[in-house]
């Protein structure tokens, strides 16, 4: 998924969920939640 973050031409997390991962039956504000967190813990 950092891969994907990192070369998206996405502006926004919400762009990125709908345009790149596709993921049908789960929650957008799951997904949103799980990519912050990657995010958060990549700069740790």
């Amino acid at each position: 998924m950092l891969a994907l973050l990192q070369k998206t031409t996405a502006t926004s997390i919400d762009e990125f969920i709908k345009t790149e991962l596709k993921l049908d039956g789960i929650p957008p504000d799951l997904i949103r939640l799980v990519i912050e967190k990657l995010l958060h813990d990549c700069h740790s």
